[in-house]
């Protein structure tokens, strides 16, 4: 399957896609979105044979099997030993193009630009006819917005291989930035003459007469782009096409394919955006507008926390904020989803007591009262003086009816409220029925003694504890 980065273009602003060889992401899975090419699974020239020390027959078939195996680390999230492998290979047959190149893709995903570059380059130097690598040195510029350089190396890969639909394609979407819609059209008209099956190129077709302004040629391209599509492009397409009709001032049919969109892709702040704007264009819709720029403006947050902690992994922050931005949702799903964030917080810093106090009080909101005291002992062993997981505890044992371990907490934490009291009660009679009359009698003299403070306040939720010494409340007569 070839791929695309589908167009999205909103009032002036536009990402266009082309075809790439696969990269592997972050997390090691190759994959498609709307900034990332999807996969082309077929090359189109063999790596040959080169007479360089180490590329014999039978070093070339071993270096071809590392890479084998440095592709399947990949693909399964191991991009270290994915990399450790491609050198391997390399050491293996120096004159293995396809290793250079294999390598250039992975240290490309990784950000290492410049070396990412040289890998490229060598492999063109050893296979100066693979239209292939030259075509993804091209992609490596056109990502990177260097488009005179992507042009040039698109051109070259078609005098190698003019058979070759993908860079004619790519130097289609290089036309279309140069805003030269004649050569882009005449580039994507010959890549699906080459490949009538190559969906990106029609897509980027319709993009193209978009950008061009001839909406009504870019709404029939649209239709059969619709009836090719592939399941998990089609929120893409519905997107475009709304876009199209947006421009038209067809509003009603631009929000029903936004909504379209919406619906095969809940979690895309674009999608959102582009029908909320839609929405301020029409009459009566301000309180539609209004839902949807609050759903935008939440998974713009998400989208900005997924990045932070893509790029700072060990920095609970990141995943104690979007654990709050998920419990601002309602829902069973919303909650599982803050657990897990509070958990990974935990996992990221476990020396950290305030991680552990902010997932037990977590915990305590949604009535896992175990739970909670696990997570404050957890805190207390990072910091025994923790007045706040102190408390908590008491309340998380008062609401298990435990109420000699909340009795015996709240004694250390100064608290005075109702809650308390009602502790120190409830547990002098738990011992005067288990005959322990004089302890039952101490803990019954402090709950008369907290009730006959004045406008004893109602707990409301978790106490903290104040800062003075509890003996002072023992002391009173």
């Amino acid at each position: 399957m070839r791929g695309s980065i589908w167009g999205i273009l909103f009032l002036g602003a536009s990402l266009i896609g082309c075809g790439s060889e696969s990269t592997p992401s972050s997390d090691g899975e190759t994959s498609s979105t709307n900034t990332e090419p999807a996969i082309q699974t077929a090359e189109r020239t063999e790596p040959r044979l080169l007479s360089i020390g180490g590329s014999d027959a039978e070093s070339l078939s071993r270096s071809n099997q590392h890479i084998e195996e440095a592709l399947a680390e990949i693909k399964a999230g191991q991009l270290r030993e994915g990399l450790q492998r491609m050198n391997l290979a390399i050491a293996t047959a120096p004159g293995n193009s396809k290793a250079f190149y294999e390598r250039g893709k992975l240290l490309d995903a990784l950000g290492q630009t410049s070396s990412a570059i040289a890998d490229y380059s060598v492999a063109i130097q050893l296979d100066p006819t693979n239209a292939v690598y030259v075509n993804q040195l091209g992609y490596h510029y056109l990502k990177r917005n260097v488009l005179q350089l992507a042009k040039v190396q698109f051109t070259r890969a078609i005098n190698i291989d003019p058979d070759y639909a993908v860079p004619h394609n790519n130097r289609a979407l290089v036309h279309i930035t140069e805003k030269k819609f004649d050569a882009a059209l005449a580039d994507l008209e010959t890549a699906l003459k080459l490949d009538p099956e190559y969906f990106d190129a029609l897509n980027n077709k319709g993009f193209a007469y978009y950008q061009a302004e001839q909406y009504d040629k870019a709404l029939g391209v649209y239709e059969e782009v619709l009836k090719r599509a592939p399941q998990e492009n089609q929120a893409n397409v519905y997107n475009n096409r709304g876009l199209v009709y947006y421009h038209k001032r067809d509003f009603e049919n631009a929000i029903q394919d936004f909504s379209k969109a919406i619906d095969l892709e809940p979690n895309n702040p674009q999608y959102f955006k582009h029908r909320l704007t839609t929405y301020t264009k029409m009459e009566n819709k301000q309180a539609e507008a209004e839902q949807d720029r609050e759903r935008t403006e939440w998974l713009t947050s998400l989208s900005q926390l997924n990045r932070q902690i893509q790029q700072s992994p060990r920095d609970s922050r990141n995943y104690l904020a979007r654990a709050a931005l998920f419990e601002s949702q309602e829902g069973e799903e919303y909650t599982q989803l803050a657990q897990t964030n509070y958990e990974q917080a935990t996992k990221a810093e476990p020396h950290n007591a305030d991680v552990f106090l902010s997932k037990a009080q977590f915990c305590y909101r949604n009535g896992d009262y175990e739970q909670t005291v696990l997570d404050c002992i957890a805190a207390l062993r990072l910091d025994p003086e923790n007045r706040q997981a102190i408390s908590l505890k008491g309340d998380a044992h008062y609401h298990l009816n435990q109420f000699a371990e909340a009795s015996q907490t709240y004694t250390t934490t100064g608290r005075v409220d109702e809650q308390v009291a009602v502790s120190y009660e409830k547990y002098a009679a738990e011992l005067k029925a288990a005959g322990q009359s004089a302890e039952a009698k101490i803990w019954q003299e402090k709950a008369v003694q907290l009730s006959n403070i004045e406008n004893l306040p109602e707990p409301t939720g978790p106490q903290s504890a104040p800062a003075f010494d509890p003996s002072a409340i023992e002391g009173k007569k």
